[in-house]
């Protein structure tokens, strides 16, 4: 029963992974567009990517529905045969087939750079400044300047990151509470670039305050040695 659960959740996450991306949205504001809290999609997502279960309530469904302008079947995968294009409210179903295309989720004409990076201590990431590969980008990040990948190390954000996912960043977008983010320090004395993944918990002045997953840990980091930090948008899952 408990991984029926599991799997309803996957399927709920992708669909609406699938619709974000094709509306060009973002899940903040999706989740606000249905009336509900900002890290509604957020929560579902981060589940998914755990292994667990989450079960919304139906009228919260509905609502996600109407704003990802889709039916609440649709999007729970209800349906026995899942729509490629999913049925916009009161339309009639498109033609159907078994697996969603690949350019629905990425812009093949239009690529960023993949930064790989090596363990450090403390669950620190070193770097390279020079890109080891090309990737397409997700629509997500399609009109973002200076968008890329950095292939993630370690295990401290485990599940939500595993070693050798890649993680989408936008250098433009400041993290909120509750979002992935990189930070970034020099380290000027052996030239290399040193860079944590973690979980954006708020700031001030002088500190950014983050948590990681494995384990449990909240970290209090120095704006003066870590001195720029980004949201973490979404990732490539290893393979």
């Amino acid at each position: 029963m408990t991984e029926d659960r599991v799997a309803a959740t996957k399927e709920l996450a992708a669909r609406i992974r699938l619709r974000l991306m094709q509306l060009h949205i973002s899940p903040e504001g999706a989740s606000k567009a249905a009336g509900l809290h900002r890290d509604t999609i957020r929560n579902i997502t981060r589940r998914a990517d755990a292994g667990q279960p989450y079960n919304p309530r139906w009228q919260n469904l509905e609502r996600l529905a109407s704003a990802l302008e889709v039916t609440p079947e649709w999007l729970s995968g209800r349906k026995p045969d899942a729509d490629v294009e999913p049925p916009r409210v009161g339309s009639e179903p498109a033609t159907q087939i078994s697996s969603v295309p690949e350019p629905e989720f990425f812009d093949k004409s239009n690529k960023m750079p993949v930064y790989a990076s090596a363990e450090g201590g403390e669950g620190e990431l070193i770097v390279d400044t020079d890109p080891v590969d090309w990737v397409e980008r997700p629509y997500t990040l399609a009109h973002v300047k200076k968008a890329y990948a950095i292939i993630v190390t370690g295990d401290s954000m485990h599940p939500a990151f595993k070693p050798g996912d890649k993680a989408w960043v936008n250098p433009q977008m400041p993290p909120l509470g509750g979002d992935d983010c990189v930070l970034y320090a020099k380290d000027h004395r052996l030239g290399e670039m040193r860079a944590l993944i973690k979980e954006f918990v708020r700031s001030n002045g002088e500190y950014w305050i983050v948590k990681q997953y494995n384990p449990p840990l909240e970290l209090k980091l120095e704006k003066l040695e870590w001195q720029k930090c980004f949201k973490v948008v979404g990732k490539f899952h290893r393979g």
